[in-house]
């Protein structure tokens, strides 16, 4: 049965190689050398374009000559079939053996590729390529204008969520300032502030806030009256030029040249000002490093000293010298004057002890009313009595407050009466003072007299007008003691304290 299959195969003749739609023929391609497989016809064999028999049309009964046309015969630019030795050729070193066979026939035959497309592009070609386009374009088009409407319904959508976050956000605003306040009250409980304070706190924010808003609108008062000065002198100056303008064009030829020349003059000061300020500023630099150098220097610095206590010598000297003038007065103008120095001590002191009477009597009468206002605020609290009017209560509240200050007054009160007391402590001990100092001149006067009454020559050599005789000069001449600047400053204040001792002396 197989050798029947075989010799059945063998003479079929080979049908690959013609063109099924351009009705030529095209030879097959030669079988593959070294293949493990064997070689496999090509699918145009089964082509319904091409003939099922190698055998020539007389033998098989047909009318037509040469191979059969195919599906499209095409206008004749194909492929031209090829002569029959070239068929003949084609079909050398091909063997039936080897075309795998099986119960249902050929097996690993595939079917012949198509063409590569239309071989004439014609105008239905092209309207087809045009309407691909459009139904793109218009599917584009579409989905754009989807992207559109959706854009446009997010972006409404965002600003009436954003208007609802403002709303929100103000609505959050108010609740953290109302959370604030919870949060602070429960504070207050939580430490045990009194009503009362908490009311003054209260009155305290209310009059700062007031004095804010107040010095706000005194700002933009001000403001106002700025930019009103600032609009007035713009229009003035817009004025002024224009008067300028109709006063150059009221000039001459030979004035205008004149004008231009003043102002090139003044525009070449300008510039030479602005150069001299410019040149100015590294000397400045440099006078502010020297300047600051100059501070740091320890000479400058032990000069200053040295001029300081030169300043208080010579104050010293002067208050010295005065006392000397006071000394050297007569008896009755010292003791004039002293009684004088006491009268006003005193009368100062009476003023000091009256005030301080006021302020005792102040302290007490405060004392009463804040003992009243605590028990009137102490039976409101308890709700003994009815309720009082808002108006006393107020008041009550103000006077609990200067209560308040006043017991801050008092606990500052012993300080300050301390201070007070040394101040008349320190009167007291310069009467004494003064007193100690009368008593000393009244000697001293008795014994100058007795000292006048001796010899002149004796007075010359005595050690009272030696001294006299040094206070004189050193008096006269301020700046005696200086003439020995390298000496210490102590040694020169210690002789003269020690000129000054013997000149009491």
């Amino acid at each position: 049965m197989r050798g029947s299959c075989l010799e059945m195969a063998a003479d079929r003749p080979q049908s690959r190689g013609f063109n099924t739609t351009g009705g030529g023929f095209r030879p097959a391609p030669p079988p593959q050398v070294g293949s493990s497989s064997p070689a496999r016809p090509s699918s145009a064999m089964r082509s319904t374009g091409g003939s099922s028999s190698g055998t020539p049309a007389s033998q098989r009964g047909s009318i037509f000559s040469g191979p059969p046309p195919g599906s499209r015969a095409g206008l004749g630019t194909g492929y031209v079939a090829p002569s029959a030795a070239a068929s003949s050729s084609a079909m050398d070193g091909f063997r039936v053996v080897d075309r795998p066979v099986t119960q249902q026939g050929l097996s690993g035959v595939r079917t012949a590729q198509s063409s590569s497309g239309r071989q004439v592009l014609d105008k239905s070609y092209y309207k087809a390529q045009l309407r691909n386009k459009i139904n793109s374009l218009s599917s584009e088009i579409a989905q754009f204008n989807k992207e559109m409407a959706r854009i446009a319904e997010e972006s409404q959508s965002y600003r009436q969520y954003q208007r609802r976050y403002q709303s929100l956000l103000e609505e959050v605003k108010g609740l953290e300032g109302e959370l604030a306040d919870y949060n602070l009250a429960l504070d207050k409980q939580r430490i045990s502030i009194r009503p009362e304070d908490l009311e003054r706190q209260y009155l305290e924010i209310k009059e700062k806030n007031a004095f804010g808003r107040e010095q706000i609108d005194n700002v933009f008062l001000e403001k106002k009256e700025c930019e009103e000065g600032l609009a007035r002198l713009e229009h003035e100056l817009i004025e002024e030029q224009s008067h300028m303008e109709q006063q150059l064009s009221r000039l001459t030829p030979e004035q205008k040249r004149e004008y231009e020349q003043l102002i090139g003059e003044l525009q070449k000061i300008n510039d030479a000002s602005h150069e001299l300020e410019a040149s100015m500023e590294p000397m400045q630099q440099r006078l502010k490093t020297t300047g600051d150098r100059l501070e740091m220097d320890p000479s400058r610095r032990r000069m200053l000293a040295l001029s300081k206590a030169r300043d208080d010598l010579l104050q010293r000297k002067m208050e010295l010298t005065d006392e000397l003038e006071k000394v050297s007065l007569p008896l009755p103008k010292q003791k004039e004057m002293l009684m004088e120095k006491i009268k006003e001590d005193n009368h100062k002191m009476a003023e000091l002890e009256s005030a301080h009477e006021e302020m005792k009597e102040a302290l007490e009468r405060f004392r009463r009313n804040a003992a009243e206002i605590s028990a009137a605020l102490n039976r409101h609290s308890e709700g003994g009595e009815a309720e009082a009017d808002d108006e006393q209560l107020q008041k009550y509240k103000i006077l609990f407050a200067k209560d308040a200050e006043m017991t801050a007054f008092l606990e500052e009160f012993p300080k300050l009466e301390e201070d007070e007391r040394g101040v008349v402590k320190g009167l007291e001990g310069e009467i004494k003072n003064m007193l100690i100092k009368i008593h000393k001149v009244a000697y001293r006067q008795t014994h100058h007299d007795a000292f006048h009454r001796r010899p002149s020559a004796e007075r010359r050599r005595s050690p009272l007008a030696l001294g006299l005789r040094r206070c004189r000069a050193i008096s006269n001449s301020r700046g005696a003691r200086w003439k020995q600047a390298r000496r210490p400053v102590s040694v020169l204040n210690w002789r003269f304290s020690k000129d000054v001792r013997n000149c009491k002396r």
